[in-house]
């Protein structure tokens, strides 16, 4: 039998966690918000450090709940995974973007 390869794959998006964007012409399109706080964030199967992008007068603690979509993007990021992962995902990515309905614990990185 030989590879099976698919050109598009449907799935609801509540079942995902994470994405890496591997189009840097893609990446640099997505527009974020200016203010930054170093944070860690818990997911299910990962831990990622990065940089959580906000609105200028935000709480980091009101951060997720003012978020209009169900996904965020998070820059310099690094990912620990806590368990294997479905498929290959980079430890360090300039860009992730995170569902906001995943996360399980959000707080700053304190130097």
């Amino acid at each position: 039998m030989g590879q099976i390869t698919r050109s598009q794959i449907v799935f609801p998006k509540t079942d995902i966690v994470a994405i890496f964007i591997d189009d840097a012409k893609a990446r640099s399109s997505i527009q974020l918000l200016k203010r930054v706080e170093r944070a860690f964030i818990y997911l299910p199967s990962l831990v990622c450090r990065a940089e959580l992008h906000m609105g200028a007068d935000s709480r980091w603690q009101d951060a997720l709940s003012l978020m209009p979509g169900d996904f965020f993007g998070v820059t310099a990021a690094m990912a620990f995974p806590l368990s294997p992962l479905p498929g290959p995902f980079p430890q360090q990515a300039d860009l992730l973007i995170l569902s906001r309905l995943h996360v399980k614990l959000l707080h700053l990185d304190q130097p």
